[in-house]
């Protein structure tokens, strides 16, 4: 597969600064360089755009070898080489004796085995660790190519179940959050029930207190005179009025020179 003409400028290879990567002894490692300095007519296709930029270079590097690259690859090297504009790809001991890559100016005589440790032996230059490299043994060489085939594979098998466990830990994460959310809002529903069950206890005292004050006053309260101890009709007598003479003569007068009384 080719690269494409303008590559991705996000690297997922880290910056490990200033200079050429080396493993965690000091040592150089083989490696596999694509410079602007080759014609086109003897460069591969697939390549001739590492030189742009140090996202190329990652890619151009990956694209040697897809499957086990994270089993041979330990990282690049992006700058000027000589005077010119180059790419270097950083394979571990023994991978690059089985032959150089199509267009590129190869070194076999490095040790450098392992991770990428530490830089050195430049400016200009900057080295790029693959974080995902895995070595499976100290001298590649003495590997079956079917092996390392074998070994990328499952290599690529493991990396994504770890992504499956990483997406299952932030789904979990997510519902840990949003059952935490539900007992907040589960506590803070009890808290309400609480306080609206202490309201209603008071309700409850005062209703009862008032019930009390209102049966005292009607067991209290004096009855009115000729009221029935029963349910019978209660019957209030008025004195009677005397009907008086009109032609009643006061005491000491006489009929003709008498007052008239009358209601």
């Amino acid at each position: 597969a080719g690269v494409a003409a303008a590559a991705s400028e996000t690297m997922r290879f880290v910056d490990m600064g200033e200079g050429i990567c080396k493993d965690s002894l000091g040592r150089r490692y083989d490696s596999a360089t694509f410079s602007n300095s080759t014609a086109a007519a003897t460069q591969s296709h697939a390549y001739e755009n590492a030189t742009q930029s140090p996202a190329s270079c990652e890619e151009a590097c990956v694209e040697v070898n897809p499957p086990m690259s994270n089993i041979v690859l330990v990282g690049i090297a992006y700058g000027v080489f000589f005077g010119n504009n180059a790419c270097k790809c950083f394979f571990t001991e023994g991978y690059l004796n089985r032959g150089c890559l199509d267009g590129a100016k190869c070194i076999f005589s490095m040790v450098g085995s392992g991770p990428v440790n530490q830089t050195g032996d430049g400016t200009g230059k900057t080295c790029y660790k693959n974080p995902d490299f895995t070595q499976i043994a100290d001298d590649y060489s003495s590997v079956p190519q079917e092996t390392l085939g074998v070994v990328a594979e499952l290599m690529g098998n493991l990396t994504a179940v770890r992504g499956d466990v990483l997406l299952l830990e932030e789904k979990n994460h997510d519902i840990v959050a949003t059952n935490a959310g539900l007992m907040g809002n589960l506590t803070a529903m009890s808290a309400n029930l609480a306080a609206l069950e202490g309201t209603n206890a008071n309700l409850l005292a005062k209703n009862n207190e008032l019930w009390e004050r209102l049966e005292k006053c009607l067991t209290e309260s004096p009855k009115s005179p000729k009221q029935a101890d029963s349910d019978e009709e209660l019957v209030v007598e008025f004195p009677k009025l005397k009907k008086v003479n009109k032609n009643l003569n006061p005491p000491g007068g006489s009929e003709k020179k008498g007052l008239r009384h009358g209601l």
